[in-house]
């Protein structure tokens, strides 16, 4: 059976898979759209030349990343990395949350803060609010349910002190931001923060909601529908990817930006 090639434009997701495994899916005579998914390029084991000259998955190798039966997914903020699907979750949302406290300093924000509020799809009541405006250790007395489904690293970046000298953005800053803006293909909550500082009566104060999981939940949707068609059409591997014991939680910050 002939895989379709890699291609650098459409990679989304990688499995790779090693000689043994192939042959499995090969074998099998319901494999033939499983190995041709649009959304996933299959990677046999160990990479042949035409792959092996794909700065890409060079990379991948090199990082001991390329591993039979395991599931890899892009990151939608900066193209040609890619995570562990266990990791997707909490370095998105990280990457996000750093991304946008990022680009209100370069428009000239004086502070950035971000009030928790989140729940999960399995418990609506899972919900918890925390305004902090101290130094990364001065947290504020909040109840412990703010943690929940937190990682310990985006905890302290939405817990931490965001304050910033705060500046009237240049034209070169607004030049920033916008390639800031299209290099990470960030989303209209972005944008609109761009437009308003450059209105003739720019923006002061903002509220914003930022949401946290919607890449995330974009991608475990594909690799769920994926993972389906692992464990119904091939057997041998589908124990290596258990997609659906993942639990994204929906997470939404509610941010208060001050400009200067």
């Amino acid at each position: 059976m002939t895989l379709k090639r890699f291609d650098p434009e459409k990679r989304k997701m990688i499995l790779a898979l090693d000689k043994a495994s192939f042959d499995t899916a090969c074998k099998n005579s319901k494999t033939g759209e499983f190995l041709h998914d649009d959304a996933v390029q299959i990677i046999t084991l160990p990479l042949n030349e035409e792959n092996r000259s794909y700065p890409v998955l060079q990379q991948l190798a090199q990082n001991n990343l390329l591993i039979s039966g395991t599931l890899l997914a892009e990151d939608p903020f900066y193209a040609g990395n890619y995570l562990p699907l266990e990791r997707f979750a909490e370095q998105t949302q990280l990457t996000k949350a750093e991304l946008f406290a990022l680009l209100c300093q370069t428009l000239g924000a004086k502070k950035v803060i971000f009030h928790v509020n989140q729940s999960s799809d399995k418990n609506q009541n899972a919900k918890a609010e925390a305004e902090v405006t101290g130094t990364m250790g001065d947290y504020a007395d909040i109840d412990t349910s703010a943690r929940a489904g937190l990682s310990e690293k985006l905890y302290q970046k939405l817990t931490a002190n965001h304050e910033y000298d705060g500046h009237e953005p240049t034209a070169e800053d607004f030049l920033e931001a916008e390639a800031l803006i299209h290099r990470h293909r960030l989303d209209s909550t972005f944008k609109h923060i761009l437009e308003s500082r450059k209105h003739k009566n720019a923006i002061k104060q903002s509220k914003v909601s930022l949401e946290l999981s919607s890449e995330t939940d974009k991608t475990f949707n594909i690799a769920t529908k994926f993972s389906i068609k692992i464990t119904e059409e091939l057997a041998g591997i589908k124990g290596s990817i258990n997609v659906n014991s993942k639990s994204v939680q929906k997470m939404t910050v509610e941010t208060t930006v001050i400009f200067a």
